[in-house]
């Protein structure tokens, strides 16, 4: 997600207009006056300004400083990005839209040349797709990262500084689902995950540090459920038997650590250190 995390491209400074007016020729009568103020007098132009391309409005105020300030407008940085949206005061602000050189595209509310605000991210895949809020050019707020072009491979939760940061929900392409607390990108804090990809369903239910079962919490294997003969084949059903396998107690770095209780299918059960 190189794109995502790149440096955005700055805003045109005021400084690097030059004026590409020649000097006009003078008007026949001169008792015709312009009654447009001065800072309402805007040129429209298709000009390259230090190799880059903008096509759009200039402004000028009272003092003769001219400046971008268009509703529609485009700038081009060769190799780097292609805006479409307004300026004003030759700033980047409102809604508008980046378009980068591998494909990548946003589209939504920018402040001072950055993501700020709601937005929707597209990846050069064309599938990978963020949705949601950002702040200084980052993810933050409310969002969802789609991996998938059915999305349904996400995540949708809180953001902070763009990483995953609070509570949300991960789905992975494998089925696997984690839903609870993280941190700084990490799963960290209260949360429950579970393992659908290996033919029995697992889940672990409680504390977390740096994606890994941490202090207390109980891990629960389910069996498949026995086969049932049907009754065309004169055989009768299969006879019922607990199905889960679970262990309730402490965890170090995703293993069992500590006291804790295990329960086993055919009824035993260890109680103490591990």
């Amino acid at each position: 997600f190189a794109a995502m995390a790149g440096v955005e491209p700055r805003s045109p400074k005021r400084e690097s207009l030059k004026s590409t007016q020649r000097p006009g020729k003078s008007v026949k009568n001169r008792n015709v006056r312009s009654t447009v103020p001065m800072e309402d007098v805007v040129k429209v132009v298709k000009q390259d300004f230090a190799g880059n391309a903008f096509t759009g409005a200039i402004k000028s105020d009272p003092l003769g400083v001219r400046h971008f300030s268009s509703k529609s407008s485009t700038y081009n940085w060769p190799q780097e990005a292609i805006y479409e949206g307004p300026f004003v005061g030759s700033t980047i602000v409102g809604s508008g839209k980046f378009t980068w050189p591998d494909g990548s595209v946003y589209e939504g509310q920018l402040n001072n040349g950055k993501r700020h605000g709601k937005g929707i991210f597209i990846a050069g895949d064309s599938v990978t797709k963020y949705e949601g809020q950002w702040f200084q050019g980052k993810r933050h707020g409310q969002g969802k990262l789609s991996y998938g072009a059915s999305s349904d491979a996400h995540y949708e939760g809180e953001w902070s500084d763009g990483c995953k940061h609070g509570h949300g929900v991960q789905v992975w392409p494998s089925g696997n689902v984690y839903e609870g607390q993280w941190r700084l990108g990490c799963i960290a804090g209260e949360g429950k995950m579970t393992w659908s990809d290996g033919g029995v369903a697992e889940h672990y239910q409680g504390h977390w540090e740096d994606d890994h079962p941490q202090g207390r919490g109980t891990h629960t294997w389910e069996a498949s459920a026995p086969p049932r003969l049907s009754s065309d084949q004169g055989a009768r059903d299969m006879p019922s038997q607990q199905m889960n396998n679970n262990y309730t107690g402490e965890w170090r770095r995703g293993v069992r650590h500590g006291e804790g209780a295990f329960s086993y299918a055919n009824g035993a059960m260890y109680n103490g250190g591990w």
